[in-house]
This record gives structure tokens, C-alpha cells and sequence, in this order.
């Protein structure tokens, strides 16, 4: 896959986040995703 694509890749990823951020922009939301990195950084550790 030429290095490209790729990058118009994650800029679509990107847009879509921020389209997301957008639609709820909820403290409660942001709150959620921080506990769930934490979740998956002590799965990963364990």
C-alpha cells in the first residue's frame, strides 16, 4: 500500500473523530473514553 493512501487514511479517521467530537460534544463522552484507554492499558499490562 503506497504511503499515500495511507495518509488520506487516517486524514478520513481524523474528519470522522472530529465530526463525532462535533455531533456530542459532552464532557461525559471525553470522560468515558479517558476510562477506557485506562481499561486498556491495565488489560495490556496484565
Amino acid at each position: 500500500m503506497p504511503p499515500q493512501r495511507q495518509r488520506g487514511k487516517a486524514q478520513a479517521k481524523k474528519q470522522r473523530g472530529l465530526s463525532l467530537t462535533r455531533l456530542k460534544p459532552s464532557p461525559p463522552s471525553f470522560a468515558r473514553t479517558l476510562v477506557v484507554s485506562k481499561n486498556q492499558t491495565q488489560f495490556i499490562s496484565t
